[in-house]
């Protein structure tokens, strides 16, 4: 009964969704996010948010908990991987705080993961050094750049929206690598002791785990379906798919 102009700014505690069972009747659904409610009536929001991880297997893993959180999520969210992962992300990042894209979202692998400060808790002296600890990047290879006719001075506002979109819209997997929680949390995994000081340890483990099953030659495209095969049966109890969740809600509130 209302436009979406007016109920995306309701706190999801004041939002009732009527929702018609397949017996033709109608269930209220009680404190739904926005962007869910009007997806269950059929309104397309063109301007979805969007959640931006390192590969295909997080892209798998977020997708996951997605349908695990609500079967319209996936519609209210796109979940896009990065080829070039979390360095690229990071650049990229640089454009997203200067272009305000509150609707964007970084969800990087628990590798990355760090304390990232608001920037009104850090003076003009670190601020450059704070950027290069959360990142790992170098300020040049960022590339902050001041608008046209403007003076310099204008680069350290930029390098500060920057830090404070990274603490607002960058989170972690609550494991070092998307792999790494599909071996632990997956019902399919053999379950097997994997050495983690080894380099991409989880990911030559799943790699091994399918050339063994299937006795031949792999394939990237074996290994991706048997990703999948591990991401789909992950409970929807796991504690560490439901930490994935809860970064959603806050995403899609």
């Amino acid at each position: 009964t209302h436009s979406p102009a007016i109920v995306e700014e309701l706190p999801k505690e004041a939002i009732v969704l009527l929702h018609q069972t397949p017996d033709g009747t109608f269930s209220p659904k009680c404190s739904i996010e926005p962007e869910l409610a009007f997806q269950y009536i059929g309104h397309t929001n063109t301007e979805k948010n969007k959640i931006i991880v390192e590969d295909k297997c997080a892209e798998l893993l977020v997708k996951r908990a997605l349908c695990l959180l609500d079967s319209n999520a996936c519609k209210a969210i796109d979940v896009i991987f990065h080829a070039g992962g979390a360095k690229d992300i990071y650049k990229e990042a640089v454009v997203l705080s200067r272009l305000n894209s509150k609707k964007t979202f970084l969800l990087l692998d628990g590798d990355q993961k760090c304390e990232i400060p608001s920037s009104n808790e850090i003076s003009d002296t670190l601020l450059e050094q704070t950027i290069t600890d959360v990142t790992g990047i170098s300020i040049k290879e960022l590339g902050f750049v001041a608008d046209s006719g403007k003076q310099t001075s204008q680069l350290s506002s930029e390098k500060r929206k920057y830090l404070d979109f990274l603490k607002a819209n960058c989170f972690f997997l609550p494991m070092n690598t998307p792999e790494e929680i599909l071996w632990k949390c997956s019902s399919k995994s053999p379950k097997t002791i994997v050495d983690e000081s080894q380099e991409d340890a989880y990911k030559a483990a799943i790699a091994e785990w399918v050339k063994a099953d299937i006795d031949g030659d792999v394939t990237a495209t074996d290994i991706f379906t048997y990703q999948k095969k591990l991401c789909n049966s992950i409970s929807e109890n796991d504690s560490v798919i439901n930490e994935i969740i809860n970064i959603l809600k806050s995403v899609i509130g």
